[in-house]
């Protein structure tokens, strides 16, 4: 069992997204890749096999005053993985235009600009209890601006006319010229059942509040769970609860929803924050 807080925030009609990772990671199943890659710049779209790779410290920015793009690299290890376990990465902040590459297979590429909050599953890509490498491509600002968007896999009906031929870049950040892992990046074990995604929105007309969940079941299994939180205050006051009984998880995704009855006195301005937190417990059985 896992007991995580989730920082919300109130709007006057609505709670802006928050996340939640519950997991029950095992052997050391949480680990940094904050510190020391590898970079070389390059404008190939593969990562290069030779070359002069330079040690940097990450997270932190690589200035590129021109259209370039570099790739950058180091190992880490995972330990060997319990029934059903799942391995996720996730990197909070990512510039620009990332794609990235575990044990030579591509796992992810967008073409966003700007990737804040990036979680991916890797487990099938994984070594557990061996090296393995990460590689992550990203692109100076001016080529991401400059680079023309895709307009395949349209979907049924789509006009490729309507789609931009410049890339957009949101949200634009205040040091455009910055660009790398700017943030901290690290791997997690979870535990086949896994609750994210909290997050919550609110009517003062109506009275009511919505706090919703995603499920996730990796396993082969439909456990029956109790989900239980309680809803706080800027000062950590416990403001109300809820408590959901014999919650049946099938394998795969799923969202709960969960309707109270109350609004928060505590309204959200951009000249005073107020910041809610939801405390979440999940327990089987």
């Amino acid at each position: 069992m896992e007991f995580r807080n989730v920082w919300l925030r109130w709007s006057l009609l609505s709670l802006v997204c928050g996340f939640l990772l519950m997991s029950s990671p095992a052997r050391g199943g949480v680990e940094s890749l904050d510190g020391s890659w590898f970079w070389q710049e390059s404008g190939s779209d593969e990562p290069p096999q030779d070359g002069a790779w330079e040690s940097v410290d990450l997270p932190g920015c690589l200035y590129a005053l021109n259209a370039t793009s570099g790739f950058l690299k180091r190992t880490f290890q995972v330990p060997n993985l319990d029934a059903g376990q799942r391995v996720r990465l996730k990197f909070l902040n990512l510039r620009y235009d990332p794609s990235i590459w575990i044990n030579g297979t591509e796992v992810y590429t967008s073409a966003h600009g700007w990737e804040v909050d990036l979680g991916l599953d890797v487990t099938d890509h994984i070594l557990p209890g061996e090296s393995n490498e990460i590689v992550v491509q990203v692109h100076g600002w001016l080529e991401a601006v400059l680079s023309p968007s895709p307009v395949d896999g349209l979907l049924p009906g789509a006009d490729p006319r309507n789609i931009m031929t410049n890339r957009v870049l949101e949200p634009f950040p205040g040091d455009f010229l910055c660009m790398g892992i700017v943030d901290s990046v690290r791997w997690t074990v979870e535990a086949p059942l896994v609750v994210d995604e909290v997050y919550a929105t609110t009517s003062l007309l109506a009275g009511t509040t919505r706090i919703h969940l995603r499920a996730r079941n990796s396993g082969e299994d439909t456990p029956q769970v109790k989900i239980a939180g309680t809803v706080r205050n800027p000062a950590g006051v416990g403001k109300t609860s809820f408590s959901l009984d014999n919650v049946l998880v099938a394998p795969g995704e799923q969202q709960i929803e969960v309707p109270l009855s109350w609004v928060p006195t505590d309204v959200w301005s951009p000249e005073s924050p107020e910041f809610h937190s939801v405390s979440l417990e999940v327990r089987q059985g």
